[in-house]
Order: structure tokens, then sequence, then C-alpha cells
């Protein structure tokens, strides 16, 4: 129970810091009209950004599970925050359908990448944190 609030808490921190950024990258690179209008759409917006933060977090508990494939748990573990990363970012409209079939592919790839790349980088830090804790072991 300990770790399953400890992965909502980190879900909700990093659906906020990845608005954040997104909000200044997006401000950056096509000016304050990126910015939203009205504030229930801002509210929308967060609310939907911490939900995918919990669908990123939350599935990550498949690692726990040994006598499961590696695959399979990164199947699951990005297969569900990114099935619910594509139901928010429709209904949010994060993805402009209006731009035609090659802008939504694009979009898409696009998540696609920075989910791995993100994934990697986490992949490389817990499994650094691993060597570091298992040659310690060795030492005593």
């Amino acid at each position: 129970m300990k770790k399953i609030i400890k992965l909502f808490l980190m879900g909700i921190a990093w659906g906020c810091t990845m608005n954040v950024f997104i909000g200044m990258f997006g401000v950056a690179a096509m000016g304050p009209e990126f910015l939203i209008s009205n504030v229930s759409d801002y509210y929308a917006n967060i609310a939907a950004g911490i939900i995918i933060g919990l669908g990123f977090t939350l599935p990550s508990v498949v690692y726990d599970k040994e006598e499961m494939a590696r695959g399979i748990q990164v199947l699951i573990h990005l297969g569900v925050g990114l099935t619910i990363y594509f139901i928010a970012a429709f209904w949010r409209g994060w993805i402009p359908l209006q731009y035609g079939a090659g802008t939504v592919i694009g979009m898409i790839a696009g998540i696609l990448a920075v989910t791995g790349v993100i994934w990697f980088c986490f992949y490389l830090y817990y499994r650094n944190e691993a060597m570091k804790i298992n040659k310690k072991l060795k030492e005593k």
C-alpha cells in the first residue's frame, strides 16, 4: 500500500511537471496563443495531465513481478500509460485532428518517441542503482 501511495503522488507530480514544461515549450515555440483562453480549459488540462501521470506511474508496479517477462512488463506499463494519454489527448484536443492524418501520425510518433526516451532514461537509472546495490552486497 505504501508503494501505491508513493506512485500515486509521483504520478500527480509528473503530470503537473509535464504540464508546466509543455506550457513553457509551447509558448516558446508558438507564442502566447498557445496559452489557454479560459479557466475551465486550464483546469481540464491540469486534470488530464494528472490522470496521464497516474496512468504512467501506477502501472509500473508490474516491474515488481519477477516471474513476468521484461517485455510483457514494458508492454503493460507503457500500454496502459499510452492508452490513457491518447484518450486524454484526443479529449483535450492536444492532437489536432483538423490538420489531417499526417499531423496526427506525426504527433503520435512524437509522443511514442518521447515516451520511449523517458522510459529508457528511467531504465538506465534503475539499472545503475541495481548495479551499485549489487556491488555493495558483494563487498560485504
